[in-house]
């Protein structure tokens, strides 16, 4: 098993990305969503939308809602899931403060051929191809209180990699080849860093979906889905 390495990141921050815009085809949502009311519009009663369809591969919170950012949960395999398409969708709930510079491991695939991370005062979203080459988004989090939930999801389409953060679409970015992620990867979750200082915090509802989420699809999960102690 590998431990925790992350790369430090340039002063510029995430690297350059392709224009925002939906990604995928299939406007799937991770896991079951609650309902809620569409409005009320031209004096009709208000309808109710139903949530989209789960993904097709299991959820990795199963029996475990929540992990310590600071140990590394083995998650077991994620059937299903292949370089052509999928999302990574989790509740992150920081305990450092904006000047924390330690690292921590959220989320990686595929022995770090998938990657969801904290390196110094960013968090990043980071894939391999069978080249060897890494391709990534990041985003500053000086800004992020403690104990403030946040929603983080990424997605991959094979074309592009898409990075949201509480429904929001931070960046993308364009890559070639393929990802070199097994079939039926291992997920783990949190950080095998016992030889260094890791960033505290607790991640909830970790989902792993084998299709690309849209935007809105995005955008949706996070007005509708929360951890347990902010419903």
């Amino acid at each position: 098993m590998r431990r925790f390495r992350p790369d430090r990141v340039p002063a510029d921050g995430a690297s350059p990305g392709v224009v925002a815009g939906e990604v995928g085809t299939t406007a799937q949502a991770l896991g079951a969503a609650g309902q809620g009311p569409a409005g009320q519009a031209a004096g009709r009663p208000a309808t109710v939308e139903a949530p989209p369809p789960p993904p097709k591969t299991a959820a990795a919170n199963e029996g475990q809602p929540e992990y310590d950012t600071q140990t590394e949960t083995d998650a077991g395999e994620v059937k299903g899931l292949t370089p052509a398409g999928g999302t990574i969708s989790f509740w992150l709930q920081p305990a450092w403060d904006g000047e924390s510079r330690e690292d921590a491991s959220f989320v990686r695939l595929g022995d770090d051929r998938m990657r969801i991370y904290k390196s110094d005062h960013y968090l990043r979203f980071e894939i391999t191809d069978t080249e060897g080459h890494p391709t990534s988004l990041g985003m500053p989090i000086t800004n992020w209180t403690p104990n403030d939930w946040h929603q983080v999801a990424t997605t991959w389409d094979g074309h592009v990699i898409s990075f949201f953060v509480d429904g929001a679409l931070i960046g993308q970015n364009a890559y070639e080849g393929q990802i070199d992620l097994p079939r039926d990867p291992k997920l783990f979750v949190g950080t095998n860093g016992a030889d260094q200082a890791v960033a505290p915090g607790r991640l909830a509802g970790v989902q792993v979906g084998n299709q690309p989420l849209t935007a809105d699809a995005v955008s949706r999960r996070f007005a509708l889905s929360r951890p347990a102690e902010q419903r």
